[in-house]
């Protein structure tokens, strides 16, 4: 896989993504995308497929339709794992996913037959409901070796990590960092603090750059006003909005 350092290469590029949209999320992930799209901005959804927290996609057509609308108005469905569940997994694994992702491991150590059988499962949920993800992206973006050759197996274009985004299709790897805050935690705070000095100028931030929001985020109003001054901030040093799916049109990718 060809590794490059930014995707568009004259392009201030940047990608909202709503975390763990599900059932069990549904009023949370409602208010997320009505505060991006006041700034006309289209999101990824990233949708568990399976039943989590509770709840699966069955219970609650009210939520298919709402991805729907969302879906119509521009916003991407993406698959976000399966369950979204914490497996258990070789200690290092464990270690990493605690610090990084408090446990959101799913798809950190599997091997590739498990790997594309929960894949498949989850897409499978989703075309029920008539949905056709482009791409995947694996819980706390941790994806073993496994996950990745069963993405592109099933034909997924794209997969992402917290630093990467695999463009599978075309065998290209570019580096996007995303970043997100840590609600409930003694590094809010920090992890807030950062959000505003990295976006206080344009010489501290990448050219490229996801922010990816969670249930925690949009629920903690000092989190998502930091959250909105933040993209209000770069799309006035020039930003362009993307959803994953629209990153790798060619009309982007051609200045490649």
């Amino acid at each position: 896989m060809t590794v490059l350092n930014s995707p568009i290469s004259h392009r201030q590029t940047l990608v909202i993504s709503v975390h763990d949209v599900a059932p069990s999320t549904f009023q949370v992930s409602k208010r997320a995308v009505r505060r991006m799209e006041q700034f006309g901005v289209n999101c990824s959804l990233l949708v568990v497929p399976g039943r989590w927290n509770g709840a699966s996609l069955s219970d609650s057509p009210k939520f298919i339709d709402w991805l729907h609308e969302c879906e119509a108005r521009g916003h991407e469905i993406v698959q976000h794992g399966y369950t979204h569940e914490k497996l258990s997994a070789p200690s290092w694994s464990r270690v990493q996913s605690a610090v990084l992702t408090r446990g959101c491991n799913e798809f950190h150590s599997l091997r590739y037959s498990e790997a594309i059988r929960r894949m498949e499962l989850g897409l499978q949920q989703l075309t029920n409901y008539d949905f056709a993800p482009t791409g995947f992206v694996p819980p706390g973006w941790l994806a073993s070796e496994g996950t990745i050759q069963a993405a592109k197996e099933l034909g997924f274009a794209y997969l992402t990590t917290r630093t990467r985004f695999l463009h599978l299709a075309a065998g290209q790897s570019h580096t996007i960092p995303a970043w997100s805050h840590r609600p409930n935690s003694t590094l809010s705070f920090a992890g807030a603090l950062w959000w505003r000095i990295g976006t206080s100028s344009r010489l501290l931030f990448p050219n490229s750059l996801r922010l990816a929001l969670h249930p925690g985020d949009v629920a903690d109003k000092k989190l998502m006003d930091v959250s909105e001054r933040c993209v209000r901030r770069l799309l006035d040093f020039g930003y362009e909005s993307y959803t994953y799916q629209e990153l790798i049109a060619p009309k982007v990718l051609q200045a490649c």
